[in-house]
């Protein structure tokens, strides 16, 4: 007697039911903590251009250069220190003393802290700070050189002869030095406004 025949159409739907579990099954996510990840990688975030924390630094450099160069100034026994030289210029000594050299310091914060903030936009991509330093020592000293040469000494010279060049090459590589201090304040800020994303992520999962 010949064995019998199995049918085969429990095993056809058998084979379309498991299809049918595959095509149902809905499609992968990356998980949070995946996406998390790839965010660190991130070193500058597309909403991070650096200007405040470059305004920030600009400040306190200006603040430190006109300190040391008061102080190789006074040293030196200079007639005058630069801050009196900027404000004597651009008022053309039409005010006292302490009135030029408020103006005078004025004008430098403000300079310092415009000059800091496109210096640190620039240079947004920068994550360490001793190659931030190498280059403001050697482009602040430059800058206030050429500008010593072709704007004080051509539209004041009687001005420019006051302060002596030394001092404020001096001052000018300790501001350009402590630019630097943007790259610190830029992650500063960056670890601030990635805490509460951090927050929200964990509180999804």
């Amino acid at each position: 007697m010949s064995p019998a025949i199995q049918d085969p159409m429990p095993l056809v739907r058998r084979a379309q039911k498991h299809d049918g579990w595959y095509d149902e099954q809905p499609p992968s996510r990356p998980s949070h903590d995946y996406r998390d990840s790839i965010d660190s990688l991130d070193l500058v975030s597309e909403d991070e251009n650096g200007w405040l924390p470059g305004l920030l630094a600009g400040l306190g450099a200006t603040v430190l250069g006109l300190g040391a160069a008061a102080l190789v100034a006074n040293a030196s026994g200079a007639r005058a220190r630069i801050e009196e030289v900027i404000g004597g210029a651009l008022t053309r000594h039409a005010f006292d003393g302490p009135t030029t050299t408020a103006i005078g310091i004025g004008v430098m914060l403000l300079a310092g802290a415009i000059l800091g903030a496109a210096v640190s936009h620039l240079t947004r991509h920068v994550v360490r700070t001793m190659p931030m330093v190498i280059f403001g020592l050697l482009f602040a000293p430059a800058l206030w050189f050429a500008v010593d040469v072709l704007v004080l000494r051509r539209f004041a010279p009687h001005a420019a002869q006051l302060a002596p060049l030394g001092a404020t090459l001096l001052g000018a590589g300790v501001f350009g030095a402590a630019l630097a201090f943007a790259v610190p304040l830029r992650r500063i800020a960056r670890a601030k406004r990635r805490r509460p994303a951090e927050n929200s992520a964990k509180n999804d999962v």
